[in-house]
């Protein structure tokens, strides 16, 4: 077959450049001579060779390329090429002698510990090979613009690149490929083990192996072209877990460690995807981390970040946490847990499913000093949770939102859970759809905190039988806990179709000192609910409990039980301070004969502000009524009240009158006995306690 033979004056540039020549009409074999700076460079048409294109050495036609390149077979003044010298060590110093680029286009196998001292470009047909136990040095720099493979048969640190000598690395360079078969441990040990902080890039491709970056400040990056649900890997750089039990990827005691742009891809290994151990500045962005947590006996996670200093942390993604099944419950794993960390700063974690059958957790912050959370997204927690936030200091976490679904089943006391912290902040929450399968849990718990501000609630169609509370306090631990902002509605049966009687609130006689409640709306068409329950003031010795702007019900015990009827604002200050200013409120039975009495059990040695009636339902037999205080106090509230439903009466007292004994309102009929009828009343008052007892 006929060749043909080019002649051009410039290499690239399209049009009557040599890269202008249509491939469509190029052959195998063909050839070109381009005439330029008074430099001939001569080129052969390999029509297979797909090699990416660099100028001068290959060239790739404008139009039409497909594999077809030019090949260049000379070498230009301005390099020498190693073929010519009978050793590698003559050639680099005669490249260098003569200010040129050594060009390798053979392979040469080292004869000793070599620094090459010139600049290097390989070639296809271009390679070093490690001969007993000798190494390689580059002093200047070095390119590889094919990717293909450039060194045989080393091993981590035996290759040293001076700083700047290249751009990044690639693991084709030590015989790995992303073609989901070639083991690339070792190629990826080869690059982490380069001296003078190494850079890898990973094509689009999926690498199998594990990665160990050590101790040195270590970036690995990739293509990140499309991070969807499906299709998984098309145009994506993903790493893949093919080891038994080691982690995908562990980061040792580093500086400024960064990973970007990568699909991490655990392979349901029984191992943390990502370990961090004492890094600092670590960096981590643009990563989707993928099948983690199949483990039976220990904590595995997708991200674990322990003792890792001022960690700078964008947007990760999780998704399919491997199921441990219901046999596995004592195995804590989750999408990300971070450990005795100081002043991280996290972008955005979002997550799926963590593992919802075991006591996985989908995110979990445990002995975290200062620092911040942006904003936590999961679909789903696990046995253990969707949020666990344990023994921080200083922590906030901006936003969160988690929407549980029907095999969302929790294991632990709540689904979030708020233990053993100090100076915690946690804003912007928004907990949807709970749909608690089996035993149902509380969606906030709190124990032993000092010093936390739960802000801006949102929770909606929380199913619930009614028995357990939204948030319940777990111990009496819990002391200056500011809760403010809560917005709550459509909570159902477990059916889904019936609206329940619940309590949002209960601190289940564990109340502590110093708890605000500030502006709490609910609404459940339906249902009568209770916003808080607040019980055993006086026998746990609590103080300083405030409530602002509350329209739900608020049950007091104080000793006795005092609600405030749903529907009615109440402010509440300093309830069970030394100095209190307190209201009650109560409802009368229904009443039945000459007199009526509204047990309102004011203590001794209070003092009474103020009262207000109302005539719930319409009273029968009496014609009108009088109301006074009776025990305690004697003082007349107001006479000849009529007998209409909602009739009001307000007592303002200049003088207040102080009880001596336990008090009530007695109620008097007039002008018949009282045959039906309610009558209730809010009593504003003062009181002062008994101090403590001295230490």
């Amino acid at each position: 077959m006929s060749k043909t033979i080019y002649h051009r004056t410039v290499i690239t540039g399209g049009g009557t450049a040599l890269d202008g020549i249509d491939g469509a009409t190029l052959a195998d074999g063909d050839a070109a001579i381009v005439i330029l700076s008074n430099q001939a460079y001569f080129y052969l048409l390999n029509a297979t060779s797909g090699a990416t294109e660099s100028s001068p050495g290959i060239i790739a036609p404008d139009t039409n390329p497909g594999t077809k390149r030019w090949i260049l077979q000379n070498t230009p003044d301005y390099e020498i090429d190693s073929r010519s010298y009978a050793t590698l060590e003559l050639a680099d110093a005669a490249a260098v002698a003569a200010g040129k680029q050594l060009v390798i286009a053979k392979n040469h196998t080292l004869t000793a510990n070599t620094v090459l001292a010139a600049s290097i470009l390989r070639r296809p047909g271009g390679s070093f090979t490690k001969a007993s136990t000798y190494t390689l040095t580059f002093s200047g720099s070095f390119q590889n613009p094919d990717n293909g493979v450039a060194f045989i048969g080393f091993a981590a640190g035996d290759i040293t690149y001076a700083v700047g000598s290249i751009e990044h690395q690639r693991l084709e360079w030590y015989g790995g490929a992303g073609d989901n078969s070639t083991d690339n441990t070792t190629p990826l040990a080869i690059a982490m083990g380069a001296q003078n902080n190494p850079v890898v890039k990973l094509l689009a491709g999926i690498y199998l192996g594990i990665v160990n970056t050590g101790t040195k400040n270590t970036t690995i990056s990739g293509v990140s072209g499309n991070f969807g649900w499906t299709p998984l890997y098309v145009g994506n750089s993903t790493l893949k877990n093919n080891s038994t039990s080691t982690p995908l990827v562990t980061v040792g005691s580093s500086s400024g460690t960064k990973i970007t742009d990568v699909y991490l891809h655990n392979n349901n290994k029984p191992a943390h995807t990502l370990q961090a151990t004492n890094a600092t500045y670590l960096q981590l962005d643009k990563l989707f981390v993928r099948y983690h947590g199949n483990e039976t006996t220990e904590s595995k996670f997708g991200i674990y970040l322990d003792q890792c200093t001022l960690a700078k942390i964008g947007t990760i993604n999780f998704a399919d946490m491997l199921d441990l099944g219901t046999g596995l419950q004592s195995a804590y794993g989750g999408h990300f847990k971070i450990l005795d960390t100081n002043a991280p700063n996290i972008d955005f974690l979002t997550a799926g499913k963590a593992g919802v059958s075991n006591t996985s957790v989908g995110f979990w912050f445990s002995g975290v000093t200062g620092g911040r959370a942006g904003i936590l997204s999961i679909d789903a927690g696990g046995g253990g949770g969707a949020l666990y936030v344990q023994s921080t200091s200083g922590f906030k976490i901006e936003s969160f939102y988690t929407e549980l679904t029907t095999e969302a089943i929790c294991l632990v006391e709540s689904w979030m859970r708020l233990e053993s912290n100090f100076g915690f902040k946690i804003s912007s929450i928004h907990m949807y759809h709970h749909e608690n399968s089996g035993t149902i849990k509380p969606l906030i718990g709190l124990r032993d905190n000092r010093a936390i501000e739960i802000d801006t609630f949102e929770f909606r169609r929380t199913l619930n039988d009614g028995t357990v509370p939204i948030m319940q306090f777990f111990d009496a631990a819990n002391k200056v806990i500011k809760i403010k902002n809560i917005y709550a509605r459509n909570h159902f049966n477990d059916a889904g179709s019936v609206a329940v009687a619940y309590t949002f609130i209960d601190t289940d006689n564990k109340l502590s000192s110093q708890v605000i409640f500030e502006n709490f709306y609910e609404h459940s068409a339906g249902a009568t609910h209770n916003l808080v329950n607040i019980d055993g003031l006086i026998t746990n010795n609590v103080e300083g409990v405030q409530f602002f702007n509350a329209n739900s019900g608020i049950i007091v015990n104080n000793p006795g039980t005092y609600p405030l009827a749903a529907g009615e604002p109440m402010t509440c200050e300093g309830l069970n301070a030394l100095f209190q200013e307190l209201q009650q409120y109560q409802v009368s039975a229904a009443l039945s004969g000459a007199t009526g009495t509204i047990a309102i059990q004011l203590g001794s040695n209070v003092q009474i502000i103020g009262v207000t009636l109302r005539v719930n339902t319409l009273i029968t037999g009496a014609t009108s009524w009088n109301a006074a205080f009776s025990g305690g106090a004697s003082d007349v509230i107001g006479t000849g009240y009529a007998v209409a439903k909602n009739t009001k009466a307000i007592k303002m007292y200049g003088t207040l009158p102080v009880t001596t004994t336990s008090t009530d309102i007695l109620l008097t009929a007039v002008g018949g006995n009282f045959t039906a009828g309610v009558i209730s009343a809010v009593v504003r008052y003062r009181a002062v306690r008994t101090i403590a007892d001295a230490p």
